[in-house]
């Protein structure tokens, strides 16, 4: 097995693995989370200048959810992948975002009108493109994949397959979709998200907090760290009236629970006879979120996946860098 081939296992790990934390980022003034190390930043820049400075520096900004239905956006996202230094592919898509009432008591985001352009091979065009629609409560709590993502996904295989013939649309390719669009998408609205709901942030403070996923299905719970901190006050892109800020996120998971669910999903899916095991050193995300505090809508996202390790085969070492570039930019209609 290839470290090419093997990057499809280290990905499915990594979007389980950046799933919403048991411990979000959430820092108050009167009751921060117990963290392993808690220290102010450098001083941060500012495009303000002044007294406007001082006021933005000692500013305290509250994140709070503010999504409502008929909220609607284009999104275009690149993605771009090195793996050992060498560029993989670069993809990039657009879709329309819209947000409507859910089930229940829920708010559904629904991806509509992609634009994919060509990518280096159909099977990452299909990982990384495809967008299956969720649900998030009220206060912004992610709830799950929508009940008729199977559909979704369906519909849009079938769209990619004209394209790329490599993109096949069985059960098989769908249920696996399905189960990565799962974690996928709780892992994105983490990032944008849910990791920042109730937390209150001064420019230049910086927090560690030790979190933890939910079970993992063989694995248990995937420890890691969140660092965060929010960096400068700025206008919004696009929407220069309102008030945005730029935070910054560092995500650490640890290697070995990343071992173990590689490991796991290895077991299932390998040919009868192929020995395979990994060691994993490095295993971060980390980014920037430009955001209205008061309603955590988005305006810009960009983060680095960082995988390093040691991928063994029947006894063979081959040693494996994986880096991953996201930018999406959000135009809000």
């Amino acid at each position: 097995m290839s470290v090419l081939r093997f990057s499809g296992f280290l990905t499915a790990a990594y979007v389980v693995a950046c799933a919403p934390a048991v411990a979000p980022a959430t820092q108050t003034a009167s009751a921060p989370p117990a963290p392993l190390s808690l220290q102010a930043s450098p001083e941060v820049a500012s495009t303000n200048s002044g007294d406007a400075v001082a006021a933005a520096t000692a500013a305290a900004f509250e994140f709070a959810f503010g999504w409502r239905p008929g909220m609607e956006a284009r999104v275009e996202r690149v993605n771009t992948e090195r793996r050992n230094g060498k560029l993989a592919h670069r993809v990039e898509d657009a879709w329309t975002l819209r947000v409507k009432e859910g089930s229940g008591e829920t708010l559904r985001i629904d991806w509509l009108d992609p634009d994919v352009k060509d990518a280096a091979d159909s099977a990452n065009a299909v990982a990384l493109t495809l967008r299956a629609p969720f649900e998030v409560t009220q206060s912004g709590t992610f709830k799950g994949v929508a009940a008729d993502a199977d559909a979704f996904i369906a519909n849009y295989l079938g769209a990619i397959r004209e394209r790329r013939v490599a993109a096949k649309n069985n059960a098989e390719s769908r249920a696996m979709l399905a189960s990565l669009q799962a974690a996928r998408v709780s892992g994105d609205w983490a990032l944008t998200v849910a990791n920042w709901l109730g937390a209150e942030l001064s420019l230049g403070d910086e927090f560690v907090v030790e979190t933890n996923t939910e079970d993992v299905e063989g694995v248990g719970k995937v420890r890691g760290s969140l660092a965060f901190s929010a960096q400068e006050q700025l206008a919004c892109p696009g929407a220069t009236e309102r008030t945005c800020v730029r935070v910054h996120l560092v995500s650490r998971q640890s290697p070995q629970a990343v071992e173990a669910m590689v490991r796991e999903l290895v077991s299932k899916t390998i040919k009868k006879g192929e020995i395979l095991d990994v060691k994993i050193d490095t295993f971060q995300v980390e980014g920037d979120l430009v955001t209205e505090p008061g309603s955590l809508i988005p305006y810009a996202v960009d983060y680095v996946k960082l995988i390093e390790g040691v991928v063994i085969v029947s006894g063979k070492r081959q040693p494996f860098k994986i880096e991953s570039t996201v930018q999406e930019r959000y135009a809000w209609r």
